[in-house]
């Protein structure tokens, strides 16, 4: 079989901040190269973006540019940069952020541990959806991600355009304005810790894009599942049952009892006429990642709404649950 190799190239990046003293030209052409996952990977700073200081030939590097190549990759990763499919193109996307945000940490240790750095000053590291999603405002800059097989230029690689504004003013719900920000000033003032599961469900819908529902819906259900389990383990055993028994025999029942049999039970009448709205979403998005596990339930099949309104309403149930068992 004729050997292939894909170069994946990441112009543009942020990465650490170091400051470079007495660098020639010469120097920004040599590469420090390692293997991650079987990758190679080639690392050098972007001359143009240094930011000088003073006149002490000190510059602080601002931008990098990192070569992924791998020899003979397997079908999944050539699919997913060719762009047939959208469960390919995202495993794509995520192996090379992953490999990024490896050479990120691993450039960071070796400049502490072989250059005997006293400092290596973190950066703002770009974000999943800086590298692989277009952004379109032009006054916004862009980190591009291209791609070779054997030695061809392919072209950039980018997931399709995620459902976010494509202007400033079609979706008033991510413009921040005055009476917004006064709420950020007034909730500040409370001084309030967010509850961990409700930021980390802020964090899944805010990273909801129609090509990764699927990945949303499941991590959305294996939080919400290992809350509610958690919250009705307490509640039996503030009744006196058995820690042994009730953590056997909880973690053993499926998210089907547990959402509609169990969480019912340690409700009031009241409580569960509000929450009942909540557990009938949680259980469309529970069959809905039932789908995606066991019928490989592909995107394009999955409603976004969906999606949004589970989201929604495991931060309800988490929000009563936190206020009842404290």
């Amino acid at each position: 079989m004729k050997k292939q190799t894909v170069e994946i190239i990441l112009k543009d990046i942020k990465a650490m901040l170091f400051f470079l003293h007495d660098w020639k030209k010469k120097d920004y052409n040599k590469d420090v190269e390692f293997i991650i996952d079987k990758a190679k990977i080639y690392f050098k700073f972007v001359p143009d973006s240094l930011f000088c200081l003073g006149k002490n030939k000190i510059s602080v590097s601002w931008e990098v540019e990192l070569k992924i190549v791998i020899d003979n990759p397997d079908s999944f990763i050539l699919n997913g940069l060719k762009g047939q499919d959208d469960d390919s193109m995202r495993f794509v996307a995520d192996y090379i952020y992953d490999l990024y945000q490896k050479t990120i940490e691993r450039i960071s240790f070796l400049g502490l541990w072989a250059a005997k750095l006293s400092k290596v000053l973190p950066s703002s590291n770009n974000s999943f959806n800086d590298l692989f999603y277009e952004n379109t405002e032009e006054f916004i800059s862009k980190p591009s991600v291209y791609w070779m097989l054997n030695g061809k230029d392919k072209g950039v690689f980018r997931l399709e355009n995620p459902e976010k504004i494509k202007t400033l003013g079609q979706n008033k719900s991510i413009l921040l304005t005055p009476k917004k920000w006064e709420k950020i000033i007034e909730y500040s003032k409370k001084n309030k810790d967010v509850d961990k599961e409700i930021l980390e469900l802020f964090k899944i819908k805010n990273n909801l894009y129609k090509d990764n529902k699927r990945i949303v819906i499941v991590e959305t259900i294996s939080l919400i599942e290992f809350f509610i389990m958690r919250k009705v383990q307490s509640f039996l055993k503030n009744k006196g049952q058995s820690k042994t028994k009730i953590d056997n025999s909880v973690s053993e029942v499926g998210f089907s009892t547990l959402l509609n049999i169990l969480l019912p039970a340690i409700l009031t009448k009241g409580e569960m006429q509000k929450c009942k709205p909540h557990i009938d979403q949680l259980d469309n998005l529970r069959k809905i990642r039932n789908n995606v596990i066991h019928n490989n339930l592909s995107n394009d099949k999955i409603d976004i709404e969906d999606t949004r309104r589970g989201i929604g309403s495991a931060i309800e149930v988490i929000k009563l649950l936190n206020i009842k068992y404290k």
